[in-house]
């Protein structure tokens, strides 16, 4: 049975790394999300550090799916 659970998240963390090749392969493979192909490692990282910049004292929710 799949699960999905839902997240709060507060900060990046652990996860920049994963969420910032999953992003760069996405867009670099056409996905159409609000970035131009090709992007750079750094651009990604830079992206998702402001994210977490802007999670500090705040709170986002994200879905986790579990098989």
């Amino acid at each position: 049975m799949k699960k999905i659970e839902i997240l709060e998240v507060n900060e990046i963390g652990d996860y920049e790394e994963g969420l910032s090749l999953l992003l760069e392969d996405s867009i670099n493979n056409g996905a159409s999300i609000g970035f131009l192909a090709p992007i750079e490692k750094n651009e990604v990282l830079n992206y998702w550090r402001e994210v977490n910049h802007k999670l500090a004292g705040n709170v986002a929710y994200g879905l986790l799916f579990k098989k």
